[in-house]
């Protein structure tokens, strides 16, 4: 059976996802974890395994009885892959079943033509499985990440100039006839947020924002467990909340390399912000600057979906993300009223260090298909 082709119920979803969360884990631990019983989970379990997505491993004694054998994911049977659309470069990257980012590779400059793009990503996807002694019957399917609004069928994506080819055509459609398996075309801040969900603040939250600061500066929501995107695909793109006189002192990353430049900084590009360190001329000037429009995207966010926490994540330096932590308020309208404001959310800087939005596209489709 191809791995794009494999189908779980929702109570093996929550068995797999179970494993992943707590892996190695006693085949005798699991029913302790779900909402299910000790026989339905062994049963499970054995379906999980002959479908190569579960393994046994050595029994374990922990007790009296018989020992029960630990269960791991079977990392070498199911793979991911994630692109990004940047408009300067291309990001694809593999992930393996336990959401590991096993290679990523970057093509400069090859993104604003598309049909020759989508040839030279085919081709580092094959690479890629080939060096794991795997094909494309073994991908469950390609996250594709852009930066974009999308229009209403959800195929169509309205990026910027420099991404024109990428633009106004059905990528969803194009995208799996090209590469011949399941396809999902996202919001570059929405894959981040899912990636986030899996292997970050998400592993002990259900409900949360991750703002995404890149060139650009937007955002990707989780409620109760699953992506929201909104009824077209556009929700939480957060920077449409400033006029456009507003937009150049938004938390964005363009507007940080223009500031460093003009205080001497040798800043090309968002990959030069590497090496930034909180002591570098104009940076904390910056964030003073930002800080009243990150913070009412903040009360924005807090007042329409009251997450339990909110990540700041993408490619902020974090230096910077330090700086704003110690600034930001979190204002409350009913703060006087019997001394009893609401909860506020947790502040946090993303807790996948290594999450990039190829690998969150790579994350999408075993997200979708195989976890709860």
């Amino acid at each position: 059976m191809r791995a794009a082709d494999l189908t779980l119920s929702t109570n093996e979803r929550l068995v797999l996802d179970t494993v992943r969360l707590a892996e190695p884990i006693a085949r005798s631990a699991i029913h302790a974890k779900v909402p299910l019983t000790q026989p339905s989970v062994h049963r499970i379990i054995d379906n999980l395994t002959e479908k190569g997505l579960l393994r046994a491993g050595a029994a374990v004694v922990r007790g009296p009885g018989k020992p029960s054998p630990n269960i791991h994911l079977d990392r070498e049977q199911v793979y991911s892959a994630g692109i990004s659309i940047n408009t300067d470069d291309i990001v694809v990257c593999l992930a393996n079943l336990a959401c590991e980012p096993l290679h990523e590779t970057t093509l400069r400059g090859q993104s604003r033509d598309r049909k020759p793009a989508l040839a030279l990503i085919r081709a580092e996807i094959d690479a890629m499985l080939s060096q794991h002694q795997a094909d494309h019957t073994n991908l469950i399917g390609i996250g594709l990440a852009i930066a974009g609004t999308f229009l209403d069928d959800r195929s169509h994506v309205n990026a910027s100039l420099p991404l024109r080819d990428w633009s106004m055509v059905n990528l969803h459609e194009e995208a799996a006839e090209f590469f011949d398996t399941a396809i999902w075309v996202e919001n570059n801040c929405t894959t981040a947020a899912i990636g986030e969900s899996l292997i970050g603040a998400g592993r002990r939250t259900q409900n949360f924002v991750y703002l995404s600061f890149n060139y650009g500066f937007g955002g990707g929501a989780i409620i109760d467990g699953q992506p929201y995107v909104g009824a077209h695909g556009n929700a939480v793109e957060i920077s449409s909340i400033y006029s456009e006189d507003e937009k150049p002192l938004r938390p964005a990353l363009e507007n940080l390399l223009e500031h460093l430049r003009a205080h001497g900084h040798d800043v090309n590009n968002v990959e030069d912000l590497a090496a930034l360190k909180a002591g570098w001329t104009g940076v904390e000037e910056w964030v003073d600057l930002t800080l009243p429009a990150l913070n009412r995207a903040i009360w924005a966010i807090r007042a329409i979906l009251d997450p339990e926490v909110i990540v700041l994540g993408g490619e902020l330096p974090q230096p910077i993300a330090d700086l704003f932590l110690h600034r930001l308020a979190i204002y409350s309208v009913d703060r006087h009223r019997y001394d009893a404001p609401e909860p506020p959310p947790q502040i946090v800087f993303t807790e996948a260090s290594n999450l990039g939005p190829a690998l969150g596209a790579a994350l999408l489709p075993l997200k979708s298909r195989l976890f709860a």
